[in-house]
């Protein structure tokens, strides 16, 4: 019978090994062996190979858990999934509850709790208030509430009031309601003729159209204070700012502030100065000697004399 020998060698050498498609080899001394692809050599029998495919495992195994969880062990051979049921151990020394004061270990879990004692605080000297703390005089023992006159305010209930202190508006003001009568009854009409028919004691009525000022007597409105009003009469002052204006304008001297034209002062227009002269008509222009108008009225010099020398 014939002998059929495959291509062998040592296993330092199958890297450097190049199969055609389809040629065996095997290392001698450790019983690897191996088949050319076109993807190149592929080892057929690795130690501790994996099946392609398999319904479970051919020897079953157990999963469990232990340490700070722990769980009973679960067979599994591959056909089914498994869950384990873990359980946290409990810790000795240690129940169920809410404690102000805990310890840990290096993983974070709670190994210990317990109530806060003086000795767990830090030592706060200086940093807090000192017992017999007072306020205006009312001990700092809990909330307290300071009057007005605990701190030299002024009570909200005296502001605008009666007997209290005005206040201020939105512009800084003292609010009219606040003001005694003779400050503040003051009241404006456009004429005197719109005076009520009786007036008021106490109140100054002012007519703008004259600026004049008038108070009730009781029977008749009488002038405060005839000697001046503001206006544009006989009996008027005339007002400050329209002289000024008035003056300042008398003092320009250059220009035409008043945009004088010229038929205001008997002159002619600027373009009949400028007309031009023509065989019907003499341009503006005044003829000297030697100078004269042609037929179609322009004008001419007659006689040119470039004069003598000796």
């Amino acid at each position: 019978m014939a002998t059929i020998r495959i291509k062998r060698g040592l296993q330092e050498a199958v890297d450097r090994l190049a199969l055609a498609q389809g040629e065996l080899a095997v290392a001698l001394d450790t019983g690897n062996v191996y088949v050319g692809a076109q993807s190149g050599n592929i080892h057929l029998n690795p130690k501790g190979g994996t099946a392609e495919e398999a319904a479970r495992l051919s020897t079953e195994r157990k999963f469990s858990a232990s340490g700070d969880v722990t769980a009973p062990a679960v067979a599994f051979d591959g056909s089914a999934n498994v869950e384990l049921v873990m359980t946290l151990a409990d810790l000795a020394g240690l129940s169920a509850g809410t404690y102000t004061k805990v310890t840990v270990d290096g993983k974070g879990r709670v190994t210990g709790g317990g109530a806060l004692e003086a000795g767990d605080l830090p030592d706060l000297s200086g940093a807090y208030v000192q017992a017999g703390t007072t306020v205006n005089g009312k001990a700092l023992t809990g909330p307290i509430t300071l009057t007005a006159e605990d701190l030299g305010a002024v009570a909200a209930g005296e502001k605008g009031a009666s007997g209290g202190v005005a206040t201020l508006d939105e512009t800084g003001r003292v609010p009219s309601a606040q003001l005694p009568g003779f400050v503040d009854d003051v009241r404006e009409f456009d004429t005197r003729a719109e005076f009520p028919e009786a007036g008021e004691s106490g109140v100054i009525y002012i007519a703008k159209d004259t600026n004049l000022t008038y108070r009730w007597s009781g029977s008749l409105y009488v002038e405060i204070s005839p000697s001046l009003a503001l206006g544009e009469t006989d009996s008027t002052a005339f007002p400050g700012d329209l002289g000024k204006a008035a003056y300042d304008h008398s003092q320009v001297t250059q220009g035409n502030p008043h945009g004088v034209g010229f038929q205001d002062v008997g002159a002619a227009p600027a373009d009949h100065v400028e007309q031009q002269a023509s065989a019907q008509q003499l341009g503006h222009v005044k003829l000297g000697a030697g100078f004269g108008v042609n037929a179609e009225g322009a004008l001419e010099l007659s006689t040119i004399d470039g004069g003598t020398f000796e």
